[in-house]
């Protein structure tokens, strides 16, 4: 899925990782808005000399409908969509190398509460050593059994804040923007 990278040799190559979160409600911890769930993307770029090869990726369910929320996975382009908050990671050759394989096997279901977007995104941070933040927040209504926890765009942006917050230094851009298009093929 991401053989393209390959195509840059490795010494003298800068990787870089990116995290793009789509909000639910701008600006606030709300699981739910005007941006229905909202969405995490994962963007990897790898540069050496004036070449670069940037893939930005997301994962999705397959369903439509209420079958979304509990399907089959699949991970789409998410090139040139807008996004509220992102941060910046660069990193090594091996780091990079680990996200790379666990983007190509991703898991094969979504669950929108037990493995989505942001869950994807966080574990392909942790399986290369990467500092994302876990999305982990509170979902549903406080009180007895009413409320539970996910890792949600919310928790991921909230925990973006947070990163920014501890270390002022972080790369973290809360202006939003649009997430620059893919470059370079990838199958």
């Amino acid at each position: 899925m991401m053989e393209c990278f390959s195509q840059i040799t490795n010494p003298n190559a800068a990787f870089v990782v990116r995290v793009y979160v789509v909000e639910p409600q701008p600006g606030t911890s709300f699981n739910v808005g005007a941006n229905s769930f909202g969405h995490v993307a994962i963007s990897l770029s790898k540069t050496s000399g004036s070449t670069t090869i940037t893939q930005t990726v997301g994962f999705y369910p397959t369903g439509s409908g209420l079958d979304k929320l509990d399907s089959k996975s699949q991970i789409l382009d998410n090139g040139d969509i807008q996004y509220n908050i992102g941060a910046i990671y660069y990193v090594n050759s091996e780091s990079f190398a680990k996200v790379i394989n666990y983007v190509s096997n991703p898991p094969q279901q979504y669950h929108f509460t037990d493995f989505n977007c942001s869950a994807f995104v966080y574990g392909a941070g942790q399986a290369g050593g990467i500092p994302i933040p876990d999305p982990t927040t509170m979902i549903g209504i406080s009180g007895p059994g009413g409320a539970g926890y996910a890792q949600t765009p919310a928790g991921m942006a909230s925990a973006l804040r947070d990163q920014k917050a501890s270390n002022p230094n972080s790369d973290i851009n809360e202006a939003g923007g649009t997430i620059p298009a893919s470059k370079g093929e990838c199958n």
